[in-house]
């Protein structure tokens, strides 16, 4: 028996590409769970990562509760669910036949299901008792397994548990044969890991000739199985779950190869609406909520990929909108990009440029003296930029000072140590600058490390990860001297906008 974790009803952009559940048509779904005394159930449906409500259903006298509407309903992996502990089991709803009957019993739901006039649940209950039956056969052999140091007969269970795992891929191979048009072959297909061959060897050595081969095939055949064009596939877990592994683990995680492949991922669903529309979705919200440096980068190449050079039709005016100006207030400081020019008063009460600035690596840092997260960084930031200063590094520090009063200002720029050679003191309490825009300083504190080019090379960066950035740029040394210690934690930010 399984138990529902999470069924969440939210407005998401996700949400409207199923355009509504119904499609022209009917559907009628009779449910019957014997030993079930409740009055209510609920139906829900897998769609991303979560699943959603689709309706609520009473018990009728004769003891069904009926799922139905004179619409034919969108395809894919359903949830019957049984308040209050909310245990469930899944059946499916495909195209080709939406009126059938459940009868099942509250004491296993899954061992008594019956299933009349749904040729695809018999074979998706069909195939679940299989594999379980040879799950047992699996777990019985690998017991055995645990029991014995035998070589000979480790070896003999090891053939059976390889025969027992070809099994199962002959009965899935000839059940998707066999019903090529069902949703549960597509299932099954979607699910299939590419089958990895042998390297090619050199002949003289018999070494491997790419010691990459396996990862690169696997890479390379990874979608094979997935048909862009079946939207069925939106409403099981699969996509999200494949596109998830396939970012994270295959894709190189620099933020060109993570937009290059985002692009190219998105573009093979282009002739399905559905599926463009959730993929795009998908990595847009995907990177939009990103917490590794560099990837808002992946965010913004998106939005102006399929947000600006094509209509997302979608997104309302005022939705696309609000996604083009967020990927805009970014697009300046993405790693790479050069840092937009700053020329700010400074303690001394002359305008000085940042861009002009000669150095190796030029630190910005952004701050308000009365910030409590500020009053932690700023001397740790300090301890930082006065070592490297001190060692001759070609160095240059730019701070500016959000808010507050310049007598207060140069009071604090003194008290924490802040006024030595190579560091330039600013402040713009009013933004006259519009520095907050440029650099979308939403809190404080913000520490960015820019090198001779003015390019930015890392952002929101701790004390302590700037030091160990400068130590591995200027020294080419992976270990920076201790300047912190292990109870040292990453800067929390303060909103000051």
């Amino acid at each position: 028996m399984k138990q529902l974790r999470s069924i969440c009803i939210l407005f998401l952009l996700l949400f409207s590409l199923a355009g509504g559940l119904f499609a022209k048509g009917g559907y009628q779904i009779k449910v019957k769970v014997n030993g079930f005394s409740g009055k209510k159930v609920l139906i829900a449906y897998h769609f991303g990562d979560k699943q959603y409500i689709a309706d609520t259903l009473k018990r009728d006298a004769e003891g069904f509760f009926t799922f139905q509407n004179d619409s034919l309903i969108r395809p894919g992996i359903y949830l019957f669910v049984l308040p209050p502990k909310n245990n469930y089991f899944e059946f499916l709803i495909d195209n080709d036949n939406q009126q059938f009957t459940i009868e099942t019993d509250s004491a296993d739901m899954v061992g008594k299901i019956k299933i009349t006039n749904s040729k695809v649940n018999q074979l998706f209950y069909e195939d679940i008792k299989f594999i379980n039956s040879q799950r047992k056969k699996v777990e019985e052999l690998q017991a055995k397994m645990k029991d014995t140091k035998d070589s000979s007969v480790i070896k003999k269970l090891q053939a059976e548990l390889k025969g027992i795992d070809n099994s199962v891929k002959t009965a899935r191979k000839k059940l998707i044969e066999q019903n090529p048009k069902s949703l549960y072959a597509a299932i099954l297909r979607a699910s299939q890991e590419p089958e990895v061959p042998e390297a090619p060897k050199d002949a003289k050595t018999g070494k491997p000739l790419d010691s990459l081969f396996a990862y690169k095939y696997y890479k390379a055949h990874y979608w094979d199985e997935i048909d862009f064009n079946d939207d069925r596939l939106l409403r099981t877990p699969l996509l999200n779950n494949k596109i998830n592994y396939y970012m994270d683990k295959l894709v190189i995680p620099h933020y060109d190869s993570l937009t290059n492949e985002c692009i190219a991922l998105a573009l093979k669903t282009i002739n399905n609406k559905l599926m463009y529309q959730y993929f795009v979705v998908t990595l847009l919200n995907k990177y939009a909520s990103s917490k590794i440096m560099g990837q808002d980068a992946v965010y913004v190449h998106i939005v102006e990929e399929f947000y600006m050079k094509r209509t997302p039709y979608w997104s309302d005016t005022a939705q696309t909108n609000k996604i083009i100006n967020r990927a805009k207030s970014l697009r300046p400081t993405i790693l790479g990009a050069i840092a937009p020019e700053l020329r700010i008063m400074d303690m001394n009460d002359n305008w000085t440029s940042m861009q002009t600035l000669k150095a190796d690596y030029t630190v910005l840092y952004f701050w308000d003296y009365d910030c409590s997260h500020c009053k932690k960084v700023t001397p740790k930031l300090q301890k930082v930029v006065s070592h490297y200063l001190k060692k001759g590094a070609n160095l240059k520090v730019y701070t500016v000072e959000i808010n507050g009063t310049r007598e207060k200002f140069k009071e604090s720029i003194k008290e924490y140590g802040l006024d030595i050679p190579g560091v330039i003191n600013t402040a713009d309490p009013t933004r006259i600058t519009g520095f907050d825009k440029l650099y979308d300083i939403l809190s404080t504190p913000r520490i960015f490390l820019l090198d001779k080019d003015k390019k930015i090379v890392a952002k929101y960066i701790s004390a302590k990860q700037l030091d160990e950035l400068l130590n591995r740029s200027i020294y080419k040394k992976d270990n920076a001297e201790v300047l912190f210690d292990d109870k040292d934690e990453d800067e929390k930010h303060e909103d000051k906008h």
